[in-house]
């Protein structure tokens, strides 16, 4: 059996203050998937990875779950590409974000939720979204502002609380090198 492509996906649970800002179930979190860290360390730098791609899960009761996808470069050591996600988790954890992250950030997340809220069925199935878990229908008006009021020092908090890369979990892909890819 010979690796040609090898996603590893990190699992962590983020118990943010807030954490029905995630979004509805499987949404993609274009926030996560252009993590400028990320890219420029496995995509950019490195060269180990061809993409890193997350997405967010709000579930009931305050928990979430959170995953990124790394798309291994055919050559690099799976096990190496995961350990600089958590090292890069780890420098999250310990610096937070810094101002143009959080610029960027809160832009990519005004256009996604402004995006989802453009037709009629998103924009019920959030408004029964955040009924349902936070018991606030209008929850989707305030949205923005919430994000916006977010400072560095309440990420870096949260992160220091909730994103541990001990607690992960890992599924890897495999390909056959002979199977049609």
């Amino acid at each position: 059996l010979l690796i040609v492509r090898t996603l590893v996906v990190v699992v962590i649970e983020p118990r943010l203050a807030d954490p029905h800002h995630l979004g509805m179930p499987g949404e993609r979190d274009d926030a996560l998937q252009r993590d400028v860290r990320l890219m420029r360390r496995l995509v950019r730098t490195d060269e180990s990875a061809i993409s890193v791609v997350g997405w967010t899960m709000g579930l009931v009761d305050g928990s979430g779950l959170a995953a990124i996808t790394v798309d291994v470069a055919a050559g690099a050591d799976p096990e190496e590409v995961e350990a600089a996600v958590c090292e890069e988790l780890a420098r999250f954890i310990a610096e937070g974000p810094d101002e143009a992250e959080m610029e960027a950030v809160i832009a990519d997340t005004e256009r996604s939720w402004l995006s989802a809220l453009a037709s009629l069925e998103h924009r019920a199935d959030h408004i029964g979204h955040h009924a349902m878990l936070t018991g606030d229908a209008d929850y989707i008006n305030s949205f923005v502002d919430r994000i916006k009021a977010i400072t560095p020092g309440q990420v870096r908090s949260a992160a220091q609380a909730w994103l541990a890369p001990d607690a992960r979990a890992v599924v890897r892909y495999l390909a056959d090198a002979e199977a049609e890819v």
